[in-house]
C-alpha cells in the first residue's frame, strides 16, 4: 500500500513519516517544492502518477498574518 502524506516537512507530516507503519506500507512525504498544494492539477497528477492508495492531508497554511491579507 502506498500512502501520500501532504505537508511532509511539517510537524505532523514528519511525525507520520516516523510512525511504525505495518510491513508493506510505503509512505511518501513530499516537500512543498515537490508538490505544490496550491495547484489542483499538479496535485491530481501527482496522486494519479504516484499510484497512491490513500492520501493523508495534514498540510496547513501557518503564516497567520499573511493569511489575513491573502
Amino acid at each position: 500500500m502506498r500512502i501520500l502524506v501532504t505537508g511532509g516537512t511539517g510537524q505532523v507530516g514528519r511525525a507520520l513519516s516516523l510512525f511504525p507503519w505495518p510491513a508493506g506500507v510505503k509512505i511518501m512525504t513530499p516537500s512543498r517544492h515537490m508538490l505544490d498544494l496550491t495547484d489542483p492539477a499538479a496535485v491530481e497528477a501527482f496522486i494519479v502518477d504516484g499510484g497512491f492508495d490513500a492520501v493523508i492531508n495534514p498540510a496547513a497554511y501557518t503564516a497567520v498574518d499573511k493569511a489575513e491579507s491573502d
